[in-house]
């Protein structure tokens, strides 16, 4: 869209019913490219952007005196998954002040078959064995990884056992809003107005800090666009501060001169969290620890649970509109509290339906359970699995992975 994000669906919906009209592409006349160049209306990406962004990339570290001061204590390493982040990490990780940045060799290479890995994808352990690996050479404490297009971004790092621990996204979204809300309350810049956003199927213990440092929330459907469609709400309504969206998925934004999520600002800011620890003489995952001790462990599980054969999108659609006329009152043994349902805009508490405002209509099914977990179903759109999503709190790491995998049990078990 015009303002840099991902179209939202009514305009989507116009341009896809346009491009249909066509009923012969090759009738579409296409001028020469020189043409098009001359008269302005195909333009070429060079330096003049990448400067550009690259200047306005500075605004993402909020405290670059502690980073002056800490930097030189990390070793990071960096891989672009032989994508995109390689032209401009090195100057972006410089001027953020992170001088011992060290790539991986092998992922380093420009390549679309993506040679080293399954999947070039941050949400999967194996995409990091050369940076494990590398690390281990150079005793480095965080590696950073940005997908192929450089709109992702994950981490792992260094436990005190040696270790290292790949993060979900959720993970560290918590840790950079953590951080964020932490430094504005000590330098008092925080103020009630700022707000946080991410989607409906990511961790809630962020929106838990959010609340317990006194700022607003807001709650989206899953795409980075409506994060960037309530940007530019907020802008036009000039209603509060935006500190950073994210979803489960690895996404991040913190500066909204983009509307979309942005793997350099995430690898930026997530280096300044490492920087931050290591003032304290901690990890980042020591850093992560000490925030469940003090709002509880969130973790969270995506599961897809798969409707093969040719029946399977029928199938799909027949179990949830089963789920819609017969609601789960208890799964895994906890009771269902609350529920909302995207697709028939209500939520329904203590038997009682009242309106669930704010959002586009979205087949997705929501339920909070009485022990603080929360279970979200949502069929794809192009394949034939029902995502299961599931986020528990608990006083332990590994008592929340044993729920939430009890509970994807569970799910699978009534969905099939």
């Amino acid at each position: 869209g015009e303002d840099g994000a991902q179209m939202a669906p009514e305009n989507a919906d116009r341009l896809f019913a346009y491009a249909q009209k066509v009923d012969d592409t090759f009738s579409v006349k296409a001028a020469p490219v020189e043409e098009l160049r001359a008269n302005g209306t195909l333009q070429l990406i060079g330096e003049d952007v990448d400067e550009a962004y690259l200047a306005r990339l500075k605004d993402v570290t909020v405290d670059p005196e502690m980073v002056k001061a800490n930097a030189d204590k990390l070793k990071i390493i960096y891989t672009p998954l032989h994508g995109t982040g390689k032209m401009l990490y090195d100057r972006a990780f410089r001027q953020g002040g992170f001088d011992n940045v060290i790539p991986v060799p092998s992922q380093s290479i420009i390549d679309p078959e993506f040679p080293t890995t399954i999947k070039p994808n941050p949400e999967y352990r194996d995409v990091f064995e050369p940076g494990f690996k590398l690390a281990n050479e150079v005793d480095a404490n965080v590696i950073i990884a940005t997908d192929p297009d450089a709109d992702r971004m994950g981490a792992a790092v260094r436990k005190s056992d040696g270790d290292f621990q790949v993060l979900t996204g959720n993970q560290i979204a918590t840790l950079m809003a953590y951080y964020l809300l932490v430094h504005m309350k000590e330098n008092g810049t925080l103020s009630s107005d700022y707000e946080l956003v991410t989607s409906v199927v990511s961790s809630a213990l962020p929106f838990k800090i959010a609340d317990d440092f006194g700022i607003k929330t807001k709650h989206v459907l899953t795409g980075f666009k409506y994060i960037g469609e309530e940007v530019d709400r907020m802008n036009k309504e000039n209603d509060g501060k935006f500190l950073m969206g994210f979803e489960e998925s690895y996404g991040y934004l913190f500066k909204p001169f983009a509307r979309d999520k942005d793997a350099m600002q995430g690898a930026l800011m997530f280096a300044e969290v490492a920087s931050y620890y290591a003032s304290k003489g901690m990890t980042v995952f020591d850093g992560l620890q000490e925030i469940w001790q003090k709002y509880g462990v969130a973790y969270e599980i995506t599961k897809a649970i798969e409707m093969p054969g040719i029946g399977g999108q029928k199938k799909m659609a027949e179990l949830m509109s089963k789920l819609r006329k017969e609601h789960l009152s208890e799964i895994n043994g906890a009771k269902a509290v609350k529920i909302q349902d995207f697709e028939t805009q209500e939520t329904i508490e203590d038997g009682k339906k009242t309106p669930l405002t704010g959002f586009p209509k979205s087949n997705v099914l929501k339920y909070f359970l009485d022990d603080e977990t929360w279970v979200a179903l949502r069929p794809s759109g192009t394949e034939p699995v029902i995502k299961a999503y599931v986020g528990v709190n608990k006083k332990d790491i590994e008592t929340a992975e044993k729920a939430a995998e009890e509970y994807q049990d569970a799910l699978a078990k009534l969905l099939k």
